[in-house]
């Protein structure tokens, strides 16, 4: 919050921490809460959040739901995905596997390309399976069936491989904005006023990738799409350092009684 004292856009850095504090509002709620209460609330808010992200997502495709962005609306369901399997019963589970399998079709026809990210990483979890089991022959053959089904449908993974070399300028640039203030840094919401300025600035190092928004204005960065040169970049190495070390203290919090 103290931030916000030499933000480039202090307007912008409250909305982000008004959000921040309900994240953290939630977070303290769950850490609290009875464990098995919340095995018995936490499915029920999962159907709901998936049904009424299916509808929104029907009722406004052009905004992605409502969450704007192809790749945060697919984020989304993955984060969500997973607490479906905590249903207990015949009518639950049934519920809850028909909602996985909405949840999934979605993110496969859907444009964002993390879905083969999540593909790659099924894929690989299946082979670390088979090779716990010492089935090596298995393990190896299961990426090659992938890949070559890759190829029998057109896959070549070119677009991945753009997205990849985006997010690759994004944190260049990022970290070059963090070096104009390494200490402090920009101050909590600066960085989609600042980005602009140094949205080129991986061309002085990699002259060959050309820019991605420079080149098009319809293109908005909006964020850095990489959670630690974000952080350098508005809070500086001492933010940098706070974070860590909060984030530590919670993580050893949660796992002391394990």
């Amino acid at each position: 919050a103290l931030s916000l004292l030499w933000s480039n856009d202090w307007r912008g850095g409250v909305v982000e921490l008004v959000n921040g504090f309900g994240l953290l509002c939630v977070f303290l709620a769950v850490s609290c809460a009875n464990r098995d209460a919340l095995g018995k609330v936490i499915p029920w808010v999962a159907v709901g959040l998936a049904v009424t992200a299916l509808y929104l997502q029907y009722e406004y495709p052009g905004i992605f739901g409502g969450f704007g962005n192809e790749n945060f609306q697919i984020e989304f369901f993955l984060v969500l995905l997973p607490f479906l399997v905590l249903w207990r019963g015949k009518v639950q589970t049934s519920l809850a596997v028909v909602c996985a399998f909405a949840l999934a079709w979605f993110v496969f026809v859907t444009p964002s390309n993390l879905k083969w990210l999540m593909a790659g990483g099924v894929i690989l979890a299946a082979s670390a399976f088979l090779a716990n089991r010492k089935l090596v022959y298995a393990a190896l053959f299961v990426p090659l069936v992938a890949v070559n089904a890759a190829f029998f449908l057109g896959i070549t993974g070119a677009e991945m491989i753009r997205s990849v070399f985006a997010r690759v300028e994004l944190a260049i640039n990022t970290l070059a904005m963090w070096l104009a203030s390494p200490l402090w840094g920009h101050g909590l919401g600066s960085f989609n006023v600042l980005y602009p300025s140094y949205q080129e600035a991986h061309l002085a190092l990699f002259p060959w990738m050309g820019t991605v928004f420079g080149a098009n204005m319809a293109f908005f960065a909006g964020a850095a799409h990489n959670e630690y040169a974000q952080l350098l970049a508005d809070y500086g190495v001492v933010g940098f350092f706070i974070a860590g070390g909060l984030a530590w203290a919670l993580y050893r919090a949660e796992t002391r009684d394990i």
